[in-house]
Order: C-alpha cells, then structure tokens, then sequence
C-alpha cells in the first residue's frame, strides 16, 4: 500500500511539472506575441523589433525660442516711488526679449519597459538674451547683449510611450536639465555697471512628441518646454542687478530626433 501511494505521489508530481512547464511555455508565447504586437507580423509595419532593444542611439537638432522671467526686488519699487531722484535715475520698466536659438546633440535612450524609456542627451545649446531697463526720461540701457551664450546640457528625462499603431507611436517626455556655460568670460564685464549672469543653469523640462517608423531608422518631432529653477543673476552691487531679485530662463524647442 505504501508503495502504491509513494508510485501515485511521485506521478502527481510528474504531472504537475508538466502542466506547470506547459503553463510556462503558454506564457513566454504569450510575451513573445505582445512584444511582436508592435507590429510584426503586420504588412508594412517597418523595424517591427526596434523597441525590443535594451540601448538605441542617434542624434538631434533643434530650434529654440527663449527668454528670461525676471521678478522685480523691493529696490526697484522703492527707487520708482522716490521723488527725490532725477528723471536719468529712475528705472520705469524691465523688459526681457525673445530671442532664437540653436540646439544640437547625442541622443542615449534606455529601454525600462514596453512604454518606458530613460534618455540622457548630451546637447550644446547657443541662446541670446537682452534685458532693456527703461528710464522715466525716456532713455534705455539694454544688459546681458555681449554675446552669444554657449551651454554645455545633460537632459535626463523619462519618455511614456503610447501603445504603437502601425509605423506611428505618441509620447510625452519630462526630467530635468543641468546646464553649464563654456567659454565664458566675466571678467570682462564691470560688475559696478553691468548685470551678469551665472555660469550653470538647472530647469525642469517636460513635452511631448511622435515617433515614426521609417525603414532604415525612427524620426521623431518633438516639442519640450524648459522652465528654469535656478536664480542666474550675479549678486552685483549695480542698480540694475539690484532691480532683479530674481532671473530665471524659459525657452520653448522644436526638435528633430533621429535614431
């Protein structure tokens, strides 16, 4: 009897590894059918495996339209209300311009999942910017004009991913971007009559975009919106520095991905 129930044990246990192998084969088939459902398998459909891949690299340019968010200090409030000062003395108004730019740079896209990916993009960006600080006897003084500025960026950002329909995917992208500026050169300005900026930059960045499947690579448009965090005015002793209490930058860019 002993061995009738040991021989009925060690069978239920052989069938058991069988449905359960059986059981796992069912669900790789599975797993292997919705990755393919990013279309494999479907006529027309181009890089159908192309999500699949743990690393993609590639490129990008961009166009950016910027500005600076300036906040008015106590200073410029009580310089305005001071009747005792002269017309030439009396700041009315501080008006940041827009102004276009250049962006390029490497793209490193991680694959975390079938909708999620980390991107890390390498960039160099070239802005303008321009501050007007307008007088009560109608003069104006522009900063911030000496040149063009150039960054260094590190983009780290995180892209949701849409279910893909065909050779077309939709996403929506945000992180954040540490910046800092090359070659500059502040002791070229006079910190007694001009306002400066800081050197680094960190912003916030979110967007979104689509990805089109071509045969031979992806190409993906993108628009990103970059709110910056950081206060980059210099702590000069200057009237105009002392106007702002803080400068923040804002840019808006049109991206051209390719992978």
């Amino acid at each position: 009897m002993r061995k009738f129930w040991r021989n009925s044990c060690i069978l239920l246990a052989a069938c058991l590894l069988t449905v359960a192998a059986q059981a796992q084969n069912k669900s790789e088939e599975k797993q292997k059918r919705k990755h393919k459902s990013y279309g494999a398998g479907r006529k027309g459909n181009n890089l159908p495996n192309y999500d699949l891949k743990p690393l993609h690299y590639g490129f990008f340019v961009a166009i950016n339209n910027t500005s600076l968010n300036v906040k008015h200090s106590p200073y410029f409030i009580d310089q305005l209300n001071n009747t005792k000062l002269p017309d030439d003395s009396v700041m009315l108004g501080i008006e940041p311009r827009k102004f276009m730019g250049f962006t390029t740079g490497f793209i490193l896209n991680v694959r975390l999942h079938d909708q999620f990916d980390f991107r890390l993009l390498p960039t160099v960006s070239f802005y303008q910017r321009q501050i007007d600080f307008r007088f009560r006897d109608g003069h104006e003084a522009a900063h911030l004009n000496q040149s063009t500025y150039s960054y260094m960026e590190f983009p780290l950002l995180v892209k949701y991913k849409s279910v893909r329909r065909g050779n077309t995917r939709m996403y929506i992208i945000g992180g954040i971007k540490p910046a800092f500026e090359i070659g500059v050169k502040r002791e070229e300005l006079d910190p007694t009559a001009f306002m400066r900026t800081t050197s680094s930059d960190f912003s916030l960045e979110y967007g979104f975009g689509f990805d089109l499947y071509y045969p031979m690579f992806k190409f993906s448009p993108e628009i990103r919106f970059s709110h910056g965090m950081q206060d980059i005015k210099e702590q000069d002793s200057n009237m105009y520095s002392r106007s702002v209490n803080k400068l923040t930058t804002h840019a808006v860019t049109f991206y051209l991905n390719f992978e």
